[in-house]
């Protein structure tokens, strides 16, 4: 359930972090996972985009934390692990 009146448009920023607290991004261009959804009062879930990259690649076995950010405000974390 969300609790939005009318629809409205939201840029989210995704950032991953190592077990060591490291932020991961795309090393080539320096970006982070960004999108810009447009939500409304009856959506209950939206799709965020990878950075991606042309050359392909892995992550490295370890644990990862996860934050959702939008307009400064982070909406959750959680940690997944990679093995």
């Amino acid at each position: 359930t969300n609790y939005l009146e009318k629809g409205k448009t939201f840029n989210f920023t995704i950032n991953y972090y190592d077990s060591q607290g490291k932020l991961q991004y795309n090393i080539s261009t320096g970006a982070r996972p960004a999108s810009k959804n447009y939500i409304s009062p009856t959506d209950y879930s939206a799709i965020l985009t990878g950075w991606g990259n042309t050359s392909g690649g892995a992550w490295n076995a370890d644990t990862y934390t996860v934050e959702i950010w939008s307009d400064g405000v982070c909406l959750g974390s959680g940690k997944f692990t990679i093995n």
